[in-house]
C-alpha cells in the first residue's frame, strides 16, 4: 500500500481511492485528453448518490 493513512477511502471498481492515491490511466479518453499510461494523483473524493435508470 503506497498510501499509509488514507482518508476516506471510497470503494469504485474493485479498488479503494483515497486522496493522495496515485493513478493510471488504463483506456484512452480523447475528449478529456486523458491517454492509456497517463499518470495521476487524486486530489479529492466526491461522493454522489447512485441514480437508478
Amino acid at each position: 500500500m503506497l498510501n499509509q493513512n488514507p482518508a476516506t477511502p471510497v470503494e469504485r471498481f474493485g479498488w479503494r481511492f483515497s486522496p493522495g492515491d496515485r493513478v493510471m490511466a488504463s483506456q484512452n479518453d480523447c475528449a478529456r485528453e486523458v491517454f492509456n499510461g497517463d499518470l495521476g494523483t487524486v486530489l479529492r473524493i466526491t461522493r454522489r448518490k447512485a441514480r437508478s435508470s
